[in-house]
């Protein structure tokens, strides 16, 4: 919700309404209020915080250069921010108080994370110092330096177009369906009892030393999936069976000339292909050696 609301209005949405007021037994997690109608959630503590202490401060706008850190300042009187993201290390020039999503006063916090936190006091500065992180597949998902491709079986690699529907867009293609690339997650598919590859590729900006990391997991009710990781179309790595438990990419060095692709591959290990697979990569660029 936090989230949600601040990208709403900083990219200039006038009003929203949260779905739903109480809990429903077919949504029972979206509620502001137990089903009783009475019992608040913390969803209602993060709703009041937002509309009675930050958004009347003004709408929020970004402040942040870095893709995959987000820096939001309520208004421009330097009174509060919210803060979350990837790879980066938080600086603050003035005296200021930290608070979780909910409106809870919580210790200092020196390095971000995917969870929301609000900084707030009195003609403060918020920075985010960068910790090299160049790709992250969650906050740079469809923005470079990442494309997605299809290796369809006995023929050539194809790029993945936009597709937008009723639901979240992602990236795909009409006759491929259930074949998908989306921020969190990867489904893949088997046509004619042949697999099709969902690729992920990162190309590197620059020569340099690279760190390449991140985790991959199935759904509970998925079949397996085959992770294969390659340099320039070179197998790096092969996973053959990922499941639900999740499998653990220990960072490894990767040295790459400029334009150099890493492909993130995955494809379907099961009978039917219907491979619903989660995920989170993260390349890191090592500072050049003086």
């Amino acid at each position: 919700m936090s989230k949600m609301v601040i990208e709403l209005a900083s990219a200039g949405v006038r009003e929203a309404h949260w779905y739903a007021l109480t809990d429903e037994p077919w949504w029972p997690n979206m509620g502001l209020l137990e089903e009783d109608g009475k019992t608040e959630k913390p969803a209602a503590d993060a709703f009041r915080f937002l509309q009675e202490n930050l958004l009347p401060l003004g709408r929020p706008v970004s402040r942040s250069d870095l893709p995959s850190v987000r820096v939001f300042e309520f208004g421009s009187d330097g009174k509060a921010y919210a803060v979350w993201g990837a790879g980066g290390r938080l600086k603050v020039d003035e005296a200021a108080e930290f608070y979780d999503t909910r409106g809870r006063r919580i210790d200092r916090v020196d390095v971000l994370s995917d969870t929301p936190v609000y900084v707030i006091g009195e003609g403060i500065d918020v920075t985010v110092e960068s910790a090299g992180l160049v790709a992250d597949s969650l906050y740079q998902f469809n923005q470079p330096p990442w494309s997605y491709l299809v290796l369809r079986a006995g023929r050539s690699l194809r790029p993945l177009e936009i597709i937008d529907w009723n639901w979240t867009s992602y990236r795909g293609s009409p006759e491929l369906a259930p074949l998908a690339v989306r921020d969190t997650g990867i489904t893949t598919a088997r046509f004619h009892d042949k697999p099709y590859h969902a690729i992920e590729r990162f190309t590197a900006n620059e020569a340099g030393a690279y760190l390449v990391g991140g985790w991959w997991r199935t759904s509970e009710d998925s079949e397996p999936s085959r992770l294969i990781i390659r340099h320039n179309r070179n197998i790096l790595l092969e996973v053959p069976e990922l499941q639900a438990d999740p499998y653990e990419l220990d960072q490894f060095e990767l040295v790459l000339e400029a334009g150099d692709v890493v492909d993130f591959e995955l494809a379907p290990a099961g009978p039917s292909g219907d491979s619903s697979v989660r995920r989170r990569i993260q390349v890191f660029q090592l500072p050049a050696e003086e």
